[in-house]
């Protein structure tokens, strides 16, 4: 009986033929996305000028607002008031009534003759 088994040792086919590179991280590889983080670090810094400069504008515009809501409750500040009004309405419309209601007697009183 015969061994089939072979004694020798042969190399494994070599997967990485000259010239190409040995790893996922080669130099090449590295410096491209090196490159890439580079664009969107830049990309990043350009979008936060943008929105520190957003929130600037806003934070002027909220100033105008608070200084114009300041302006508004100045010129209200005479006006009277809810309660005010409403007892103002209600007895200008208990006289209207009354006047409704009394006026033959009003008339007769004012057309009276001693």
């Amino acid at each position: 009986m015969t061994d089939k088994r072979t004694t020798g040792t042969s190399a494994p086919a070599n997967p990485n033929p000259a010239g190409t590179p040995n790893s996922p991280f080669d130099q090449m590889t590295i410096l491209q996305a090196l490159s890439e983080i580079q664009r969107d670090v830049a990309t990043l810094n350009e979008r936060t000028a943008n929105l520190s400069t957003t929130a600037n504008d806003m934070q002027k515009d909220m100033k105008e607002v608070r200084d114009r809501l300041r302006a508004a409750e100045v010129k209200i500040d005479h006006l009277p008031g809810k309660g005010f009004i409403v007892t103002s309405v209600l007895t200008a419309l208990f006289l209207l009534g009354a006047l409704i209601t009394f006026r033959g007697d009003i008339v007769s009183l004012i057309t009276h003759k001693p």
